[in-house]
């Protein structure tokens, strides 16, 4: 008797799991694309980033490799300015 009860009160429900996943299917459907679409946009932005890692490097190096030439100039331009000093020997 309480069988009958519980499958009277889980026929809606069922009819509307079954609503839902009909509304889903074209979401799901729709989705898709959009989900492919994304991905490529995420392994194009792997790609780019892999690509950036050593031209960031090598910005990195040539600005340590310029950090000495720039205090040096510095130092030359000092000494430049500087007319109180006597020539180097």
């Amino acid at each position: 008797m309480e069988l009958n009860g519980v499958l009277i009160w889980m026929n809606p429900v069922q009819r509307w799991m079954n609503g839902v996943l009909m509304w889903m299917n074209p979401v799901q459907r729709w989705m898709n694309p959009v989900q492919r679409w994304m991905n490529g946009v995420q392994r194009w932005m792997n790609g780019v980033q892999r690509w950036m890692n050593p031209v960031q490097r090598w910005m990195n190096g040539v600005q340590r490799w310029m950090n000495p030439v720039q205090r040096w100039m510095n130092g030359v331009q000092r000494w430049i300015n500087d007319d109180s000093n006597p020539p180097l020997p």
